[in-house]
């Protein structure tokens, strides 16, 4: 039913109603149905003495032919709503008009003569109260492609591709609604729409079983049009096992492992936990994607693993397996934790200029740390500070320029450098405990006029105090708590000899951390065990930071003593290769059994009327095979080799006929070399002559490699017994020969430049190798100290040697002095383009250099010399690239390209912060193996 509503309003004095607007307008007839109802609704309010009100509904086509002319069924004199019902019978489509005619009839009655008079009034009609129209009947959509409605696949096989095509049109030309309806859109099923009502359905084969897909297309009107598509079967079904993991539970986890179909979609997603960031997905260890959410079709058995990491706090760089802090990672914090173990290694040290004026307001030190380095902590907001027991050293300017306003210095604290505690304006009080702490110049300058410092009477404290005019106060004097220490006892070393040392030496405070160094360990021993026991024999936990070398552990509040324990070192007997000798003379020498690597001598002897020709051997390579005594190296078989002789030729005239007579000549012997250490390419041996007679004097030059020394060299006879050598006034040396071959030996030594840096030290290859070059020395007394900062002016001075030049320049940074032992080469370096200076015209020597300075500086030595720079690589890989500057970024994708910065650490390149002698060593080391000695002839 369609409801046509009519409001009627009329007055006394004319029946003129205001129709009100058409609620519902009538449309949409289904073809077919008849009886369909148009409903008309109008109010009538005439007045207490109108009745008979009649109405009338008339409706009209549009051409004014009457299609309805029908009264209402009964007449109405109230107030109300009206309705009339009509149910017409196949009304066609059209449009149609609505007049309602109201009359009302009056009568009248004469009252004299009982006559009445009958008044009628009509509305006057001056136009349609109302208009609509119906609609033909809408026809539903149809499909073109396919034509039938059920459409059978047939079977399928797992993993094959389907694509269904399909084409659908309407006939009233109204837009579409497409869509598809299947389980099988859970499994990968796809519906694609191109333009025009027509597209494709795709699916990859995935789930066994019989299954159908329906495709529907509706109109607006709701007509709709579906055909379906029947899959009986789907053959070969074979399931996928997808394995997920995280590389810790603790770093986060990862979601999505279970058995899949093939061609079904596979969700990895990985969630980190607190404190972790996701890396990447790995599979056999190598990298899949790095999207946390990594998603793919399954088409075989896979393994994944989802690596996180924990997000890093702090920049660091590793020294013997310790940790050095150089800075914050990501974004500065004002409140920090410094954490005891970073990546399972102990922190030991804050690196120079690590937080300098980075607005800090409090820091938890580890019991872990060590040292303190220069600006560490300069220039914040810290109005506290705990500095832990285990501390030895504050650098320069360590906590200058703070808001402190009382600092107690634990008994470790052996060195507080310049000016550390500087400006810290409201400094009242200070607590040395340590008498033989030492203290640097102006170390508690700018300080408040009530400051108070405690320590040891007579001590170098007391000393700096009166010095300032800052009052002094016996330790014994102080309130406070000061952390009593406990004895360090090393037991005597069982089951052999070894030096054992402690750091603290014999005495620490509880909670300290003490480390324990095992050195010179006798030979023919190795390490066995390590104990530390307290005062009540119990043991105290150790942990392992260099196997058999280095241990720490906290000190406990009770004595205690470390005992170590040596074996014997395990003997391994090599296995023996024989050595055959065939073709040689008497006394020759050399076979017998040897072990594979072994350098084997051999002596061809002498035979009468024969001169040695040389050596033969299909098994080995000889060091001279003409020389009649002479060594090759064992290989791991048995070797034959055979020695070869030639007669002796004579000369006369008998007869015209000649003999072998043998000629008058006087011999000449072989002398060749027998250096272990020449075959390790550590010197040059040069002799006068290769043979030489009976009597001759044979002259050794002797060159060893840089960092490496010579020793005598021993001269054998072809018996084995040692001749006299000279040690001549130009360095070389000589001996008379002998009437037989001779045998020269020598070893070169490893030059042990510095103390400090031990055998096991990250860096120490690199100290030794640019002290052998001459690129870098020591900063005296045998000291290479790798955590000093290296400045500026150290990396061109080195460049400068390596250039070989004499050139002179002028000078034109006004803050390069003259005659300063940087400053020729710094003024060589400008002239050359190597280095330009600050922006402000200075050039800042002493300035600490940071990583990407370096080696944009040999960037630019590298092209003034002409080496190839072209090699450059990809900086993704390092977290911490977006903090390179523009400047530097081409220079450090070269640096990395060429090996010569491989990373301080968890990806970082640490590019602006400080490169300490340590680090410059090393790259130095790579620099001028990768280009000096390629580029050099």
């Amino acid at each position: 039913t369609t409801n046509l509503i009519i409001n009627v309003e009329y007055s006394d004095e004319d029946l003129k109603p205001d129709l009100a607007t058409l609620a519902t307008t009538p449309s949409d007839f289904k073809e077919g149905v008849s009886g369909s109802a148009i409903q008309v609704t109008f109010d009538a309010y005439p007045t207490v003495w109108q009745s008979g009100l009649e109405a009338i509904i008339n409706i009209e086509d549009e051409n004014g032919n009457a299609i309805l002319n029908e009264p209402m069924d009964v007449n109405y004199h109230k107030p109300g709503a009206y309705t009339y019902y009509w149910e017409p019978e196949d009304l066609a489509a059209g449009n149609y008009n609505v007049y309602i005619g109201l009359k009302y009839t009056v009568i009248d009655t004469d009252t004299e003569t009982g006559t009445d008079t009958e008044t009628v009034y009509e509305r006057e009609k001056n136009g349609y109260d109302l208009a609509f129209s119906i609609k033909a009947p809408n026809a539903p959509p149809v499909f073109a492609e396919p034509k039938t409605y059920e459409n059978d696949l047939g079977v399928v096989n797992r993993g094959e591709n389907i694509t269904i095509p399909y084409q659908v049109s309407d006939p009233d030309g109204d837009s579409l609604d497409i869509n598809l309806y299947s389980n099988l859109l859970e499994h990968g099923l796809n519906l694609i729409k191109d333009a025009g009502n027509s597209g494709r359905i795709e699916w990859t084969a995935n789930v066994s079983g019989a299954h159908s897909i329906y495709l529907t297309a509706t109109d607006p009107s709701k007509n709709s049009a579906t055909v379906m598509f029947n899959i009986t079967e789907i053959e070969d079904l074979n399931l996928f096992t997808i394995s997920l993991e995280a590389n810790s539970t603790e770093a986060g986890q990862a979601y999505g492992s279970g058995i899949y179909n093939p061609g079904e979609y596979v969700i990895a997603e990985a969630v980190p936990g607190a404190s972790y960031k996701f890396i990447s997905w790995t599979e056999n260890g190598e990298v899949v994607s790095t999207d946390p959410v990594y998603t793919f079709k399954a088409a075989e058995d896979r393994q994944l693993v989802a690596n996180f990491e924990e997000k890093a706090v702090f920049n660091y760089y590793l020294d013997n397996n310790e940790v050095i802090i150089t800075g914050f990672a990501d974004e500065d914090l004002q409140d920090i934790i410094v954490p005891n173990e970073i990546a399972g290694y102990p922190v030991t040290g804050i690196n120079n200029m690590a937080f300098y004026s980075r607005g800090i307001k409090s820091v938890n030190f580890p019991n872990t740390l060590i040292n303190i380095g220069q600006f560490a902590f300069g220039s914040n907001a810290l109005t506290e500070v705990t500095i832990p027991n285990g501390v030895t050293t504050i650098g320069v300017h360590g906590f200058s320029n703070n808001q402190l306003s009382k600092v107690v210095f634990p008994n470790s604290v052996t060195t507080i450098a310049e000016y550390a505690f500087a400006n810290n304006q409201d400094l009242a009080e200070v607590v040395i405990p340590n008498g033989d702490t030492a203290l640097g110049e102006g170390v508690f300058s700018g300080y408040s006029q009530d400051l108070i410092i405690y320590g040891v009477p007579g001590s170098s404290t007391n000393d700096y105090a009166t010095e300032n005019s800052i009052t002094f106060r016996d330790i014994n004097e102080y309130g406070g708590d000061i952390p009593a220490k406990y004895s360090i006892t090393v037991a005597e070393v069982i089951g052999g000899t070894a030096t054992v040392t402690t750091n603290p030496a014999a005495l620490a405070e509880e909670g300290a951390t003490v480390t324990i160094n095992i050195d010179g360990i006798q030979s023919g021993k190795q390490f066995k065990a390590i104990t530390v026991t307290d005062a009540d024999s119990n043991n105290v936990v150790i942990t392992q930071v260099t196997a058999g070398k280095k241990y720490t552990f906290t000190m406990s509040a009770k004595p205690v003593t470390v005992s170590v324990e040596l074996q014997d070192a395990s003997i391994v007997v090599p296995e023996k290769y024989t050595l055959t000798l065939n073709g040689v003379g008497t006394d020759a020498a050399g076979a017998g059994e040897y072990a594979e690597n072994d350098t084997v001598t051999i002596n061809a002897g002498n035979r009468s009327g024969y001169t040695f020709k040389g050596w033969t051997s299909t098994d080995v390579d000889f060091a001279n095979a003409n020389a009649q005594i002479t060594t090759f190296i064992m290989p791991a078989k048995n070797v034959t080799v055979t020695a070869t002789w030639e007669t002796f030729s004579g000369g006369g005239s008998s007869g015209g006929s000649s003999s072998g007579s043998a000629v008058n000549a006087t011999t000449q012997y072989s002398v060749i070399t027998n250096s272990e250490a020449a075959h390790q390419g550590n010197g040059q041996i040069t002799l006068s002559s290769q043979q030489a007679k009976a009597g001759e004097t044979v002259y050794i030059t002797i060159e060893p490699d840089p960092g490496y020394e010579n020793h005598v060299p021993t001269v054998l006879d072809q018996n084995g017994n040692p001749l006299t050598v000279t040690q001549n006034s130009d360095g070389t040396y000589s001996f008379q020969m002998p009437a037989g071959g001779v045998n020269i030996d020598t070893e070169y030594t490893k030059i042990d430049y510095f103390d400090d840096v031990d055998e096991n030290a990250w860096y120490d290859e690199a100290a030794w190798f640019c002290a052998a070059h001459g690129l870098m020395a020591g900063t005296g007394e045998r000291r290479f100290d790798g955590n000093l900062d290296t400045t500026r002016a150290m990396l061109v001075a080195v460049l400068y040697r390596l250039s070989q030049s004499e050139e002179t320049a002028e000078n034109i940074f006004p803050d390069v002095e003259e005659d300063k032992w940087y400053t020729e080469a710094i003024t060589w370096a400008a002239k050359n383009n190597i280095v330009s200076g600050y922006g402000n015209g200075n050039f800042g020597p002493e300035d600490i250099l940071t990583r990407e300075q370096m080696i944009a500086i040999l960037h630019q030595y590298s092209k003034f010399m002409g080496y190839d720079v072209s090699k450059k690589d990809d900086l993704g890989a390092y977290h911490d690239a977006d903090y390179i500057s523009d400047w530097a970024i081409a220079q450090m994708q070269w640096a990395v390209a060429n090996g010569l910065i491989t990373g301080v650490g968890n990806n970082l390149v640490s590019p602006q912060t400080g490169a300490n002698r340590a680090q410059f060593a090393v790259i130095m080391q790579r620099y001028y193996t990768d280009f000096v000695e390629r580029n050099t002839d």
